[in-house]
C-alpha cells in the first residue's frame, strides 16, 4: 500500500475478487450477460471457456498464437489476503502462448448474471508491477507471463486491438458487436462504484 501510494496507485478490491494486479499497459475487457438463457451456456466453466476463445481469437487476429491453457478452470475466489499476483499463477482455460499468460481474467455470478472481466497484457513495467504487488523485482512474474510488445516487437495501435477483441469475442459467442457511449448516469454510476471499491 505505501509503493502504491508514493507511485499514484489506487487500489480498489474488483466484485469479482481474484489475485492482485496492475492495470497498467494493457486493454481492459468486460463481458456481462445472463448465464443459460442467451449467448452463454448454463454453466460457469463452458460460459468462462467460451469467452476466454474469444480473446484467443483476438490474439491470433494480430499475429500472436495464443491457446487456452489445460486444466479444471478454478472458480472459487482466492483468499483476500492472498497475495499472489493474478499473472503469476496461470490456471486452466486461460488464454497464453506457449504456456505464458498474456490475458489475466476473472468471473463472478450474480442474480443470474455473469460478469467476466480481465487484462491484455500489452507491456510491461516491471519495477511498478513488482512494486504494486509487494514483490522485489519482476522476475518471478515475467517467468510465466508475456506481452503483445514481447510477442510481435512492438504494440499495435489500440483501433486494430480493439477491432481484433470485437472480431474474436463477436465470434466465440455468436452475436455483432456495436460501438456506443457511456450515459452520463453511467458514468456517474461507474465513480460512485469506484469510490466505494477503493482501499485506503
Amino acid at each position: 500500500m505505501a509503493f502504491c501510494r508514493s507511485h499514484g496507485v489506487d487500489v480498489v478490491r474488483r466484485p469479482t475478487g481474484g489475485r492482485a494486479v496492475l492495470h497498467h499497459h494493457e486493454l481492459t475487457y468486460a463481458v456481462i450477460a445472463p448465464l443459460g438463457t442467451g449467448i452463454l451456456p448454463r454453466h460457469l466453466q463452458e460460459a468462462y471457456r467460451m469467452i476466454c476463445s474469444g480473446l484467443v481469437l483476438a490474439c491470433r487476429a494480430i499475429g500472436i498464437d495464443a491457446t487456452l491453457t489445460p486444466g479444471e478452470i478454478n472458480m472459487r475466489l482466492p483468499s483476500p489476503a492472498s497475495s499472489i499476483p493474478c499473472f503469476q499463477a496461470p490456471a486452466g482455460g486461460e488464454v497464453a502462448v506457449s504456456g505464458k499468460k498474456i490475458i489475466g481474467s476473472a468471473m463472478r455470478l450474480h442474480n443470474g448474471i455473469v460478469l467476466q472481466h480481465g487484462a491484455w497484457l500489452l507491456d510491461w513495467d516491471g519495477v511498478l508491477q513488482a512494486g504494486a504487488v509487494g514483490l522485489p523485482g519482476d522476475r518471478t512474474l515475467r517467468s510465466s507471463l508475456t506481452t503483445v510488445a514481447a510477442e510481435l516487437g512492438d504494440v499495435p495501435p489500440l483501433a486494430v486491438l480493439y477491432d481484433a477483441l470485437t472480431h474474436g469475442i463477436s465470434r466465440a459467442l455468436g452475436i455483432e458487436l456495436t460501438r456506443g457511449e457511456l450515459s452520463r448516469h453511467e458514468i456517474a454510476l461507474a465513480r460512485e462504484l469506484a469510490a466505494k471499491a477503493r482501499i485506503s
